[in-house]
């Protein structure tokens, strides 16, 4: 008896999954429950072969991949991804236990990230006005800029044996620039704090997908706490105690960088605004601000380094619009190579 209703349920679950993957784009050989085969059979899981496998570069234009019995479609095509992400249909976000628990808080989606419709729209809107109210992107944080490369630059002049690790050289640089707007706040690349704050970042960003956020809610829950949500319930710890910090000495009459000006704002609008929410958007600052600017100025490092002609180009326009003087955001306009 049980062995027939384990083939009646197998069988379901072959038809179910198979009808499904009629109704998608093609894409490579996957089962029930597992997904993609070739996504777990090639001893790096899910991270990077789901988009730069050459085995599937045949599907051309879009491909299916499942994770567990998750469909995702990859698409390759440029006119098809920048028409498809210009329409308010596509712009949902993940909604899972771990989305909402893990990385969001208590049930939510929040911040700016993994979050969708008229939350999003609100989030965003609002934190693009208040930090270039603030001064982001202007003018006035050139002096900020500069201080921050020298430091860099400082740094790498300080080696014994002139041999300089690029790896996550840029991180404090990058974040302490935005993040005098948002916290009023600079971290140190030396102290302790911060290196361990950075290495989170880096474990998780280096850990690829959250395996969570694609297994079913019961099975989510029950399994052990893993790098990549240690590092967000670590990260969302951080900018809690920030918040408390500013709160202690708030003055809504003279708000001075992100937070103060939120923090207002939940006071005048507590529908659409709170503390939870602000915690992620700070959040999604840290990692946005943080790990991908720091990872294109390591590559175009690398870029140059293996590609010398290139770096003369680099030299030659740096000595021509600048000579010996400091960059400033304006510059960045009359960059050819930029």
């Amino acid at each position: 008896m049980w062995l027939e209703l384990g083939i009646i349920l197998l069988t379901l679950l072959f038809v179910l999954h198979y009808k499904k993957v009629k109704e998608l784009p093609p894409g490579p050989f996957s089962l029930p429950i597992i997904g993609t085969v070739g996504l777990w059979s090639n001893g790096g899981g899910a991270k990077g072969s789901a988009v730069f496998n050459p085995e599937y570069f045949g599907y051309k234009d879009w491909y299916t991949l499942f994770i567990g019995n998750l469909n995702y479609v990859i698409l390759n095509d440029y006119k098809l991804n920048k028409d498809l992400f210009s329409r308010e249909e596509f712009s949902g976000r993940e909604k899972s236990w771990w989305a909402a628990n893990i990385r969001g808080i208590n049930g939510r989606n929040l911040g700016i990230i993994t979050s969708d419709g008229a939350n999003w729209t609100t989030q965003r809107r609002f934190a693009l006005k208040q930090l270039r109210d603030l001064g982001f992107g202007k003018k006035n944080l050139d002096d900020v800029m500069v201080e921050e490369v020298d430091e860099v630059i400082d740094t790498m002049l300080k080696t014994t044996d002139g041999k300089v690790e690029i790896n996550s050289t840029f991180n404090t640089a990058i974040i302490n620039v935005l993040w005098q707007i948002v916290a009023s706040k600079r971290f140190d690349a030396k102290d302790k704090d911060t290196k361990t704050i950075m290495n989170t970042i880096n474990h998780m960003v280096s850990a690829g997908f959250a395996v969570k956020s694609f297994l079913p809610t019961f099975l989510a829950k029950i399994l052990p706490l893993d790098a990549t949500d240690n590092g967000f319930i670590f990260l969302k710890k951080i900018m809690y105690n920030l918040i408390q910090e500013h709160l202690g000495t708030l003055d809504p009459d003279n708000p001075r960088d992100f937070i103060d000006v939120y923090l207002k704002q939940v006071s005048q609008d507590p529908v659409n605004f709170d503390v939870e929410q602000l915690m992620l958007c700070c959040v999604d600052f840290f990692l946005a601000g943080s790990e991908t600017t720091s990872t294109s100025l390591a590559w175009s490092v690398m870029y140059m380094t293996l590609n010398p002609e290139a770096q003369e180009k680099v030299q030659k326009e740096i000595d021509e619009l600048l000579g010996q003087r400091a960059p400033t955001i304006g510059n960045v306009q009359l960059c050819l190579t930029s």
